[in-house]
């Protein structure tokens, strides 16, 4: 019941994100999809929905057993981005976002592997500290945080695994090395948030 219960809060992570995705591709002026593209995530943290490239630094300070929730984590992101952009092609959407995407997808596919891994890297660390900041500040600056750390983030170009698993599949651009840029992607995503975790630890070590 426990696993069921991370995969359906992992699967409505992945809608979110996607959603906050798709209010970004739909806007022409870019601080107005930036911050649109943030609804996603707010709906997410306020919820306590599973986002994989959210949960990953806080793996430092769990046990070893906390990798089986980020696995099941990371497949519910996975089926709810991949759903939501398949779905969305058959609609009239497809016809609004579809340029915008492949244009997204375009630019990924033609980028060198190590620019992708280090820009990952920088958006790791942003939501990493996007959602601690969340946690650990009052009511009113917790929000400033998310949306600050997030804006900065999409206008910095940078890449989210997940949300870019939303934009291959919208765009139905997938391809070998379409899948081997986001576990590129995934991979620096992943090292980021572990790295600014890992460092938070230590200052805090007396």
């Amino acid at each position: 019941m426990k696993n069921i219960k991370i995969l359906t809060k992992s699967f409505l992570a992945g809608i979110m994100l996607s959603i906050g995705c798709l209010a970004y591709l739909l806007c022409d002026n870019t601080i107005i999809g930036c911050i649109l593209f943030c609804v996603g995530l707010f709906i997410i943290v306020e919820n306590g929905y599973n986002l994989f490239t959210a949960k990953i630094g806080y793996f430092v300070n769990n046990k070893k057993a906390y990798w089986k929730e980020l696995l099941i984590t990371l497949g519910g992101n996975i089926v709810g981005s991949f759903m939501c952009g398949y779905l969305l092609v058959l609609t009239r959407l497809e016809s609004l976002i579809g340029d915008k995407a492949i244009d997204i997808s375009s630019s990924l596919l033609v980028d060198k592997w190590y620019s992708i891994l280090i820009v990952s890297f920088f958006t790791g660390m942003l939501m990493y500290l996007s959602v601690n900041l969340y946690k650990v500040l009052s009511e009113t600056s917790k929000y400033i945080a998310l949306f600050l750390c997030l804006i900065v983030l999409v206008l910095l170009g940078l890449e989210d695994s997940i949300a870019n698993m939303f934009i291959f599949s919208v765009c139905n651009s997938w391809c070998l090395k379409g899948f081997l840029i986001v576990f590129i992607m995934l991979i620096g995503n992943s090292i980021g948030s572990l790295f600014i975790a890992a460092l938070h630890n230590l200052i805090k070590i007396k």
